[in-house]
């Protein structure tokens, strides 16, 4: 099938050579397509999609890198991973490690676990929220991407776990959030001052969030067009954003969770 126009691959941050890894596809809203034509550039090979939108294969030994691209969509950007070798004291036969994974995730995005080790294969793996597995979206032996449903509840849903045929990982402390942003006036005149407030839903825990001013024609934020904010935390967990009109038109900004691990 051609692809619409947005879709996307979603893979690993590095795969393993010599070992399965996993990659999706998915179109622009997130679901995922089956059927879709992926061409390995380095292996001038072309390979498509299960029912699942996956694609599973082992990892060339010889490459440093690997670029894949949507053969039917010549214009989207390449997606470039590079090749990394096993980690010092890897054993495959060990249970599985979560080494590292956000505590807070925003409901209906993805997550990114490392540790391992992991099955590069999807099908090897189950990661779980509580009694509810997740879909996994691409998978190395040292890295798993899932997805969080979307219309799951902010809030506690029980932690985070990996399971293998090796075993199940340690559980991790995991709370899905929502994030909004709430102003009395999206439209300013020029030069007119303005407050809203980045909101967080699901915890009462202060949280670090990285905001983005997507529109700075339409405004300017107070203390540059990428800034840190703290939430109160509490009941009503909120941080305020000041910016100032710049041109006509309604405003947007992006808000991003930063965690330390």
């Amino acid at each position: 099938m051609v692809p619409a126009e947005g879709s996307r691959l979603v893979a690993t941050g590095t795969v393993l050579a010599g070992e399965l890894t996993t990659i999706t596809v998915v179109d622009p809203q997130g679901a995922v397509l089956a059927g879709v034509v992926v061409a390995l550039e380095e292996q001038d090979e072309e390979l498509t999609t299960d029912s699942n939108g996956r694609i599973t294969f082992n990892v060339p030994e010889d490459l440093s890198l690997i670029r894949w691209g949507l053969r039917d969509l010549p214009g989207a950007p390449l997606v470039e991973i590079p090749v990394v070798g096993l980690p010092a004291g890897w054993d495959p036969e060990q249970s599985p490690l979560i080494a590292g994974a956000p505590h807070y995730p925003i409901v209906g995005s993805n997550l990114t676990i490392q540790g391992g080790p992991f099955d590069g294969d999807a099908a090897g793996n189950t990661v779980a929220v509580g009694d509810e597995e997740l879909d996994i979206q691409a998978c190395s032996p040292t890295e798993i991407v899932a997805s969080t449903p979307s219309d799951w509840a902010p809030g506690d849903h029980g932690p985070l776990t990996v399971t293998t045929d090796q075993g199940t990982s340690q559980p991790w402390d995991l709370t899905l959030v929502g994030i909004a942003f709430e102003a009395a006036d999206q439209k300013l005149m020029r030069g007119q001052q303005g407050k809203g407030f980045i909101v967080v839903y699901g915890t009462t825990d202060r949280l670090d969030v990285r905001v983005t001013n997507l529109t700075p024609s339409t405004v300017s934020l107070k203390g540059g067009q990428t800034i840190m904010v703290r939430t109160s935390g509490g009941a009503h967990n909120k941080a305020k954003v000041r910016y100032t009109g710049g041109s006509p038109g309604n405003f947007l900004l992006d808000a991003v969770i930063v965690e330390d691990n």
